[in-house]
């Protein structure tokens, strides 16, 4: 099956300090995980965008964050590899939840926390799932989709308080409306 590229962050993390280091997400990445509030933040600096052959990869300049367009990627996998924040996935082309938050309140690292944006791990998602398509996992504190259960309601989508969740199948269709409403 056909994989596309995810990536975890919704965007809107608070900067936190002035970053004016070498021009790149590697760089940002290795003075304590970016210059962001949420240390699992996209720090939009491009390198994924770089690297993509496809140009699948955008940077949305409002929220700051690596965008990518599903209907132009070939889930080659070179973005996964070049973001320094682990935050982007390969996931199956079929899928239909997308989770855009990487934040583990497991792994806290002291003086950072998660944007306000990001999953406050209330379950409402869960909750809300008739189909049994969303499991808990208690190791990372996070929600995790059965993309065959899921019927596409969209009700785990109503129910989060962050936004943290998006239809995937629309992701590429909606970027490109808001460039061509920005022409």
């Amino acid at each position: 099956m056909c994989k596309k590229a995810l990536v975890h962050c919704g965007g809107n993390s608070e900067v936190i300090c002035d970053y004016s280091g070498a021009p790149t997400c590697k760089a940002a990445a290795q003075l304590l995980r970016g210059y962001k509030k949420c240390p699992y933040a996209c720090l939009g600096l491009g390198d994924c965008v770089e690297i993509c052959p496809q140009g699948a990869i955008s940077i949305d300049p409002e929220k700051g964050v690596a965008v990518v367009d599903p209907d132009k990627c070939t889930g080659c996998g070179l973005c996964v590899t070049e973001c320094p924040q682990e935050l982007i996935e390969l996931v199956p082309g079929g899928t239909k939840i997308a989770f855009l938050c990487n934040y583990k309140p497991l792994k806290n690292i002291p003086g950072r926390e998660r944007c306000d944006y990001g999953c406050i791990h209330c379950r409402k998602c869960f909750n809300a799932c008739e189909f049994g398509a969303i499991e808990w996992n208690k190791e990372t504190a996070l929600p995790e989709f059965d993309q065959e259960k899921c019927t596409l309601c969209l009700k785990c989508i109503e129910a989060c308080p962050q936004n943290t969740l998006a239809d995937f199948t629309k992701l590429g269709k909606e970027k490109e409306a808001e460039l061509a409403a920005a022409k």
